[in-house]
C-alpha cells in the first residue's frame, strides 16, 4: 500500500506495518466518503503517500475523488519536494472539505 516492496512471504508490510488483505473501511462498489479515510490518511507519513493511497482507491474502486481534492493533493506533494513535509497543511486542507462537503 505504502509503495515498499515487501518479500512475498511477509505478511505484514516493514514500513507501514498494513497486513496482506487490509485496505480501507470503503466498500466496493459504495461512494468513498473522504471523511471515512481520514483515520488512514493521518497514519501516513507525507503526502506522497496520501497522494499513492488516493490514487490506488480511484483505481481499484473506479471511484475518481473530486478534481478539487486531487489538485490540491498534487499541489502539497510539489510544496513538500521544496518545503519539505507538508502532511499537517493537507490535513487541514482534507479536514476542512469534508466538514463543507460531506
Amino acid at each position: 500500500m505504502c509503495g515498499f516492496k515487501n518479500d512475498a512471504d511477509k505478511n505484514k508490510c516493514v514500513m507501514c506495518e498494513r497486513t496482506k488483505g487490509e485496505y480501507t473501511r470503503a466498500k466496493k462498489g459504495k461512494k468513498v466518503c473522504l471523511g471515512d479515510l481520514m483515520e488512514e490518511l493521518s497514519a501516513l507519513k507525507d503526502c506522497q503517500e496520501i497522494s499513492v493511497y488516493l490514487g490506488d482507491i480511484e483505481q481499484k474502486r473506479e471511484f475518481r475523488f473530486p478534481e478539487t481534492i486531487m489538485n490540491e493533493v498534487a499541489k502539497m506533494v510539489q510544496m513538500e519536494r521544496a518545503y519539505g513535509n507538508m502532511k499537517d497543511s493537507l490535513m487541514d486542507t482534507l479536514q476542512k472539505y469534508v466538514a463543507e462537503n460531506e
